[in-house]
């Protein structure tokens, strides 16, 4: 990989890209593995949630769409 590395700097058009990868602390392979798996927790939590969530915020529709309705009357 290090042999390639030099051979590429040699090429001005892939010398370019690497050169914008390198700024922005973002090297090739490199995924933040640590957020992904943080993300997939995040993600599972939310979906054995999202059943009460809906069920609550049905509830505060229908709350709001009876006050509404009583204020319009009165």
């Amino acid at each position: 990989m290090f042999l390639r590395l030099i051979f590429w700097e040699f090429q001005p058009e892939k010398w370019a890209e690497k050169r914008k990868l390198f700024l922005h602390c973002k090297r090739p392979g490199t995924e933040n593995t640590p957020s992904i798996a943080g993300l997939g927790k995040a993600c599972e939590l939310a979906k054995k949630e999202l059943a009460q969530r809906i069920e609550r915020l049905k509830n505060l529709r229908d709350m709001l769409c009876g006050l509404l309705a009583v204020a319009s009357m009165g």
